[in-house]
């Protein structure tokens, strides 16, 4: 944190944001875009934390719509409120407008989802209106 309050590790401006069954949930906190060893190569992941929500993207670096990216919601504090688009009942498309091939170049794009829960009772979540906006960054952040 800054002397004002912000985050000093991701610029002012990153965020991921959409409206989970018709309430907005925006994600401002620890948010950037980062590859791991993990990915294929040509994606990234993208995160944002909010008090009570923690968003996650994985996305093809790419200029245009994808239906292989995964989306996911986690409650902040909870093994059992994850919600999922990589799950039976699941399903995603994001839309890459500007990709982040270095770090500090800036990953922008607009989702919507279908997402599941993971565990727990059987439901799902519709996610429209998403967008999100986060500079890539060398490190990844730390664990959710």
């Amino acid at each position: 944190m800054d002397a004002s309050g912000g985050d000093v590790a991701n610029p002012q401006g990153n965020f991921i944001m959409a409206d989970v069954d018709g309430v907005t949930i925006r994600a401002e906190l620890q948010a950037g875009a980062y590859f791991w060893s993990g990915l294929v190569d040509g994606w990234l992941d993208a995160e944002a934390r909010s008090s009570e929500w923690i968003w996650t993207i994985s996305v093809r670096n790419s200029l245009g719509s994808s239906m292989g990216a995964d989306t996911a919601l986690f409650a902040v504090g909870s093994t059992t409120t994850i919600f999922a688009s990589y799950t039976t009942g699941g399903s995603s498309e994001v839309a890459v407008t500007a990709t982040a091939p270095h770090a500090g170049d800036v990953l922008e794009g607009t989702f919507s989802a279908t997402l599941a829960r993971l565990g727990g009772p059987a439901m799902t979540a519709t996610v429209t209106n998403g967008s999100f906006r986060l500079a890539r960054v060398d490190e990844m952040p730390p664990p959710l």
